[in-house]
């Protein structure tokens, strides 16, 4: 019998192992790849300022319009943030991250072909429907923890016991173990 329970506690240090090892290959695959990809993001939000550069002169925008047309993606990515994050629940990270992707690298290529209001803003939208679900998965959004539930094990999300957790609001730190 003492040999069991050994083969059986050898087993489950072996699983946790392999587990924590996973879980650890997992996050410095994907953390770093969400960063990168959250950087890119800011860096389209920021860049079309510097469009409004030249593109207004050509496309005859006015401040009024253009403010409209950045203001209407959040407008979008507001609208679909709840959907976007139930569809990750229900597809699985691996393939909405790439969806989004893909589509936000159509739509921001499409953005080149805009000739005047009214494309400005369908792309605009467009572009924030895409991209809506994005801020909860990235890493620096702001509850990480439920974008993790989507492929981290449920003993891995949070070193906090339950009850910890419901006290902190949903929290949880290295320092509440």
């Amino acid at each position: 019998m003492s040999q069991t329970t050994t083969i059986a506690g050898a087993v489950g240090v072996a699983k946790s192992a392999i587990e924590t090892s996973t879980i650890r290959a997992i996050s410095w695959r994907l953390i770093p790849f969400l960063v990168l990809a959250y950087f890119f993001s800011y860096l389209d939000r920021v860049n079309l300022g510097f469009a409004a550069l030249t593109m207004n002169a050509e496309l005859e925008l006015t401040p009024l319009t253009f403010a409209w047309g950045a203001g209407i993606f959040f407008i979008g990515y507001f609208i679909f943030e709840v959907p976007s994050n139930l569809a990750l629940e229900r597809f699985g990270a691996s393939r909405w991250i790439a969806r989004i992707m893909v589509t936000w690298g159509i739509i921001s290529a499409l953005m080149a072909t805009v000739s005047g209001e009214v494309s400005f803003y369908v792309l605009r939208f467009l572009l924030g429907v895409a991209e809506a679900g994005f801020f909860l998965i990235s890493p620096t959004g702001i509850r990480p923890n439920i974008a993790q539930a989507s492929w981290r094990p449920l003993r891995s999300r949070c070193p906090c016991p339950p009850r910890s957790a419901r006290r902190s609001r949903g929290f949880c730190s290295g320092s509440m173990a």
